[in-house]
């Protein structure tokens, strides 16, 4: 199994994300899709459900200098598995993807994540 001594967790809040990325702030009160987004509007998901690289870099720049990672898996939260984790993270050590899915493809016009970049990012 996994040493459960070498797992980590960075817990951070969505005012955290707002703080360090304040543009998210602007994106959220002027973007048209995610004004329509009822999940982030009525504040059942946070920025962090659709802005993960910000999210990520959160806790990246939390770590000490002294850590460093040849690998890290980010799981977003609809994700299922069944069976032993370690196994599934097992089956791919070493392999150097960036991504792992199961139905890679276009994005679709009307999702509403498809246009959201503020000029931050562009």
């Amino acid at each position: 199994g996994l040493d459960r001594n070498a797992l980590r967790l960075h817990l951070y809040t969505e005012a955290d994300m707002v703080s360090a990325y304040p543009v998210l702030d602007e994106e959220m009160r002027e973007s048209a899709a995610l004004l329509k987004c009822n999940e982030l509007t009525s504040g059942k998901y946070s920025l962090a459900w659709g802005f993960h690289c910000e999210a990520i870099n959160l806790w990246y720049q939390a770590l000490p200098e002294e850590d460093t990672y040849d690998q890290v898996w980010v799981i977003e939260d609809d994700v299922g598995f069944s069976g032993n984790i370690a196994d599934l993270f097992r089956r791919f050590e070493g392999d150097s993807a960036d991504l792992l899915t199961a139905e890679p493809g276009p994005v679709e016009e009307e999702w509403f994540w498809a246009d959201t970049v503020s000029a931050a990012y562009a």
